[in-house]
């Protein structure tokens, strides 16, 4: 009833769990994806205390923060109650905010980081040469996404301004945190759109609107786009199909899926970060585990990341293909070993996407170890 995503966390918990000999239980605050915001956090809030109230011992949380509220202050007052009562709790994936007792996640700077510098070094060099377009999820709410931008503009070598955190004179209607990104301070970049995280269609509007820019002589050609994750990505890969651009504008992206890393293969995208969701449960466990056996405080940990790369690029990273195709999370519906057609290829790799990210709801996720037995795992 979970996206593979937030599949491959649990897994990953599981596996941990039963070596160290707990038992696992899951919940979710919805099926649908149709429960979000403040509804969301009220039933995330609930989850937590149940957890408490059955004698919890420790709670893993992930969140998508797609929607505004879906965080505070419900959760920061189930936490801070579960807290007072012993329970430590950490974050998975998502920094939910300081008040947890630490954080599992990808380094997200460095992953984009990494892609950055292997777009720059492994650009054609051609009349487009350094010109990029950003589609991206809205940042006021996720610092993940801030971070992505932010080690993708360095790794290109891009002076793009950014602020985070109320520094003075960052306002912004839409951004209560005052995390803000000036797009245009460097002219390589030549657009930049939002799009709805979760929703494919909606980073498709977003770089048709881009291509008809281009097409009416208001903004120049990209020779690549940056998406902020896979959704977006595939959505951007549609339209250029729409547009017949798709060998002449590169995508680069961060997520890590098998059906993003096989795109890579195939040609469709020429890099991607893979994130280690199924780590990320793992260490959870570990740290939960290590905090009830020999009261060692949980820490922050990265949890690493993989780069699927279309070839291998002196001075960036790159993980062979075969190594990529061996930490992507989730399973294609096939065995597709790839095809000599780019038009089957690419049809292929965006119907399976676009099943994939139909499923990329926001949701809770919470584990809890009661006493040193049992686990519960709320999504």
């Amino acid at each position: 009833g979970t996206n593979i995503y937030f599949g491959a966390m649990l897994q990953g918990a599981t596996d941990q769990a039963a070596k160290a000999g707990m038992k696992l239980q899951t919940y979710s605050t919805s099926q649908s994806g149709t429960v979000v915001g403040v509804e969301a956090a009220k039933n995330n809030a609930d989850h937590i205390n149940r957890c408490v109230e059955d004698g919890a011992a420790g709670i893993l949380v992930s969140i998508a923060p797609d929607e505004p509220g879906a965080i505070t202050p419900f959760m920061q007052n189930a936490v801070a109650a579960a807290q007072a009562a012993g329970v430590v709790v950490l974050a998975l994936d998502s920094p939910i905010g300081t008040f947890v007792n630490s954080t599992i996640k990808t380094n997200n700077t460095a992953a984009g980081y990494a892609v950055g510098r292997y777009s720059y070094l492994s650009h054609p060099g051609d009349e487009l040469d350094g010109q990029v377009a950003v589609l991206f999820c809205p940042i006021a709410y996720d610092q993940n996404i801030f971070d992505r931008i932010v080690g993708f503009v360095s790794g290109y070598d891009l002076n793009v301004q950014y602020s985070d955190y109320g520094e003075e004179g960052t306002t912004d209607a839409l951004d209560e945190d005052h995390r803000v990104v000036n797009y245009y301070t460097d002219p390589d970049l030549v657009a930049a759109r939002e799009y709805q995280c979760s929703v494919a269609e909606s980073a498709e509007r977003g770089m048709i609107d881009i291509l008809d820019n281009v097409k009416n002589g208001t903004s120049s050609m990209p020779s690549l786009v940056y998406a902020t994750n896979e959704v977006g990505a595939f959505g951007a890969l549609a339209a250029l199909q729409k547009r017949g651009l798709e060998d002449k504008i590169r995508i680069a992206t961060i997520d890590g899926s098998c059906y993003g890393v096989e795109a890579v293969r195939d040609g469709l995208f020429s890099v991607e970060a893979i994130q280690r969701p199924e780590k990320m449960g793992e260490l959870g466990i570990v740290e939960i585990s290590d905090w009830l056996t020999y009261e060692i405080n949980p820490n922050d940990v990265d949890s690493g990341f993989d780069l699927a790369v279309t070839k291998q690029v002196d001075g960036a990273l790159g993980n062979t293909m075969e190594e990529a195709s061996n930490s992507c999370f989730g399973e294609l519906p096939n065995n597709n070993t790839g095809s000599n057609n780019a038009s089957d290829a690419s049809a292929s790799a965006t119907s399976n996407a676009f099943a994939f990210t139909n499923q990329k709801i926001g949701g809770l996720l919470v584990l809890a170890t009661i006493a040193a037995s049992s686990v519960w795992f709320v999504l």
